[in-house]
């Protein structure tokens, strides 16, 4: 390493924020990185904290890895930002999925929400979820609908998800993006959903779409904006993964996730594309990337996330908006959160005794419909507890 002024002072960069989560960490905003902080790396802050020069840091190991890893910065004046401050709920409140309206420009077959509504969050109430949500500790901010970009208040509320110690992610079907718009997406990772090539795309999602949606993802890469991509797995594109998996790497994305349709909304019915269970499964594994919101250590999907609704209700996850834990407006977000509560892997039936369940997390508990394992994430790990799950399931 090179040598270091001795005079100057260390800082946090920009993009890294301390988080009180249940152990104390760092946040790597812009990489999506997270370091746990032990006894040193507490005292290496609280030095910081006290505004000391480099020659004055007595946790000098701590010091050169934060430097090394791109967390701090030096300076020639101290930095005036209080670091060692905030402390999350147990559990925390790490993933806010914020259904900022349930409007669309496109009918999406698979789409569980089902019939287009005009229902939008309040731009006032919005600002103070931020508020909110930073305060509790939050990493990431899903901004959903929807189409998020149809928010008849996008242009008013996209500077508050500035300078914030949690990371932006948007989720759009792309559509809306383009040269004009894309200065006003104020997100550190856009979310694309790319439901195949061309043909297996626009099977659910209409006609010319999977251009504009592609020309999007390119337009989200030369942003400089962090690019991820979201797969529905059906009929019309299981023959296409293989074609989309190279496209996929070729836009540079740095994440994949692949999902099977819940039977909710315009999925119902006869469409044609659902895929037996066991089929559709075996293709979740080319995912790739992680950011998943589910489980933790011993608790089935749900820990750290909620979603906020347009009417201000935080439900335990888009799919249980008829479980509102409470409204945000009227008690708050943290005394929301304090209701939830997510079943332990041990208390699942079929999964308690399994050597996938940690890894699996006992899968999405919405789908899984009610105390049993997830049929889905069961054929993804080749299980069968108790040879509980038919063929046909």
């Amino acid at each position: 390493m090179a040598e270091i002024d001795p005079r100057s002072f260390p800082r946090l960069k920009e993009g890294v924020a301390y988080r009180g989560l249940e152990m104390p960490h760092l946040f790597n905003i812009l990489r999506d990185d997270l370091y746990e902080l032990d006894d040193t790396g507490i005292e290496f802050l609280a030095e910081l904290d006290l505004g000391r020069r480099v020659g004055e840091i007595r946790q000098r190991e701590a010091l050169e890895f934060a430097l090394s890893e791109g967390l701090i910065e030096l300076k020639e004046s101290p930095s005036p930002v209080l670091i060692l401050r905030g402390q999350a709920p147990n559990p925390s409140l790490r993933y806010l999925e914020t259904i900022l309206t349930l409007r669309c420009n496109l009918a999406c077959k698979h789409c569980y929400i089902g019939n287009t509504k005009s229902d939008s969050l309040n731009p006032d109430l919005l600002e103070k979820v931020l508020a909110q949500f930073d305060a509790m500790q939050g990493l990431r901010l899903l901004l959903s609908g929807g189409e998020p970009l149809l928010y008849p208040f996008w242009s008013e509320v996209s500077c508050l998800f500035l300078n914030r110690g949690f990371r932006v992610v948007l989720l759009s079907n792309g559509i809306l993006i383009n040269e004009h718009t894309i200065p006003l997406l104020l997100a550190h990772e856009v979310q694309l959903s790319l439901d195949g090539l061309r043909s297996g795309h626009e099977a659910i999602r209409g006609p010319k779409t999977f251009d504009r949606t592609v020309a999007a993802a390119r337009m989200v890469r030369e942003s400089g904006r962090d690019l991820s991509i979201a797969t529905m797995i059906h009929a019309g594109n299981l023959a296409e993964l293989d074609g989309l998996e190279a496209l996929v790497h070729e836009l540079g994305a740095r994440e994949w996730s692949l999902e099977v349709p819940t039977g909710l909304g315009r999925w119902q019915g006869d469409h044609g594309l659902a895929l037996p269970v066991e089929t559709a499964a075996r293709e979740m594994a080319r995912a790739f990337g992680g950011s998943y919101h589910g489980s933790a250590a011993g608790h089935a999907c749900g820990y750290h996330l909620a979603a906020l609704l347009p009417d201000g209700n935080l439900a335990p996850c888009g799919f249980y908006s008829d479980e509102p834990l409470g409204n945000i407006g009227d008690v708050g977000m943290a005394a929301a959160w304090a209701k939830k509560r997510v079943k332990r892997i041990s208390e699942i039936d079929g999964c308690r005794d399994c050597d996938a369940a940690e890894s699996c997390g006992g899968g999405c508990r919405y789908r899984a419909g009610g105390n049993g394992p997830d049929p889905v994430m069961c054929r993804a790990y080749g299980k069968n507890p108790a040879g509980i799950l038919s063929s046909s399931k």
